[in-house]
């Protein structure tokens, strides 16, 4: 298989995770900084974020790099910014699995369903009744809100 440049205009589902799943972002203080971390890089770095989830364990994103930094930098910045920030909040060790799951979108996949099943992610594993409820995620397209609007 060839390695992909991750420099190529494409939309990114990513999955980077804490090493042996360890669950500090139920960390009062710790889903905020990464939460805010991925929102300000997204501007800073020019990336489309479509698409956010921080759960306890790992963090889910669907992106798309718009400016000159690809997708295996950002990611690299915003685990570099976001370990720099917990341990300064007192976490000693690894923060981060080494490497990060990344599938691209082709043109045919519907974006709805992925940023769905990112939003969901919460639900299924009995964090919240309803995604819509879940602090530390976000989309653009306003699917998360729009579920108040279906109840």
């Amino acid at each position: 298989m060839q390695p992909h440049d991750y420099a190529e205009r494409w939309i990114y589902f990513l999955t980077f995770a804490l090493p042996e799943r360890n669950q500090f972002f139920r960390s009062t203080g710790l889903p905020i900084l990464a939460y805010k971390t991925v929102l300000s890089y997204s501007d800073k770095y020019k990336t489309i974020l479509h698409c956010m989830c921080i759960m306890p364990d790992h963090i889910h994103l669907l992106l798309e790099p718009e400016g000159e930094t690809s997708v295996d930098r950002f990611i690299g910045i915003v685990k570099g910014r976001i370990s720099y920030l917990t341990r300064r909040n007192g976490f000693d060790g690894e923060v981060w699995q080494r490497s990060f799951y990344a599938h691209v979108l082709r043109r045919a996949e519907d974006i709805t369903e992925t940023v769905r099943y990112i939003l969901e992610n919460p639900e299924r594993k009995g964090i919240v009744k309803n995604y819509s409820d879940y602090r530390w995620s976000c989309d653009r397209y306003g699917i998360k809100e729009s579920v108040e609007e279906q109840r």
